[in-house]
């Protein structure tokens, strides 16, 4: 349930398309309607409109639990899209309808790609397509050029992430002979700034987003590795903390701020080679990577 409320709560990361992607944009908008990026308030307001829901589901999570257990594959990208899916599905909490998911492009018998949503909005009766990105980035030297926010791995960045979904996923123009009217790009995930270097924040990510900081050196206290599944939310199977020197392998670390059992906030700690991360609290959604 807590991942589920992360991928509602979760701000998006981008504000609006950077300078250095209008070119790649511009091109985008030739073959179809605007780009839509959902602002913070589309997030927040749907959250809370949610939360009856959420609620529920922490009592009785079996509906959240049957629905995810269909996974099969452990990819965070895979299992943020789940979630999102079901939020949708849950049509008593929202105007929107899942038409479709996953679904695979096709020209004379050949797949061109797969679409993550189609989705039909009722408050406009307009058709829109959806595409989801989970990206969880390390910031490096020039924070304001997309090239330097890379992830685990280093030929993964933003600037090549956002041009694949502009010239490549954000094309359908119809769908089961209805055209396509509106696009979103729903991107979440978290940006770790250096802790002892450049922090300042792009004007074109949301000032909200959610963020944390790295460093190349460990730190001492109390730490145990994280599972993949508790990159969402960033909060541990278990509480207890243990203070010991032999996990300090690459991988994701949580620590409490305090070592009591009960502890409810959390740091967050990456180490890769050849650096480290470290990461602290943020806001309502705790940090994580």
């Amino acid at each position: 349930m807590r991942d589920l409320a992360f991928a509602l709560a979760a701000p998006s990361l981008l504000r609006y398309w950077p300078e250095s992607l209008y070119p790649t944009y511009l091109t985008c908008l030739a073959q179809g309607q605007p780009v839509i990026l959902p602002d913070s308030a589309f997030w927040a307001r749907h959250y809370q409109a949610y939360e009856p829901r959420l609620v529920q589901l922490d009592r009785e999570p079996a509906p959240l639990q049957v629905a995810l257990s269909q996974l099969k594959s452990s990819r965070l990208g895979l299992y943020f899209e789940a979630l999102l899916a079901f939020w949708l599905r849950d049509r008593d909490y929202h105007d929107f309808e899942l038409i479709a998911h996953s679904w695979q492009r096709q020209h004379q018998g050949q797949t061109l790609g797969e679409v993550d949503f189609i989705v039909l909005h009722h408050g406009t009766s307009e058709l829109e397509q959806w595409e989801l990105t989970l990206k969880f980035y390390l910031g490096e030297n020039d924070l304001t050029q997309l090239e330097h926010w890379r992830g685990v791995n280093r030929r993964d960045h933003l600037q090549r992430k956002l041009s694949k979904m502009l010239l490549h996923q954000l094309t359908l123009a119809r769908y089961a002979d209805h055209a396509i009217s509106c696009r979103r790009v729903i991107a979440k995930g978290r940006f770790f700034y250096p802790l002892h270097g450049n922090q300042q924040r792009p004007d074109w990510l949301t000032p909200d987003h959610p963020q944390g900081f790295w460093t190349t050196a460990p730190v001492s206290g109390f730490w145990q590795p994280a599972t993949r599944r508790e990159w969402l939310a960033g909060y541990p199977e278990t509480a207890l903390m243990v203070p010991s020197k032999r996990f300090w392998y690459p991988g994701l670390y949580l620590g409490a701020q305090n070592t009591a059992p009960d502890a409810q906030h959390f740091e967050h700690l990456v180490l890769r080679r050849p650096i480290s991360h470290l990461v602290r609290p943020n806001g309502y959604i705790h940090d994580c990577y």
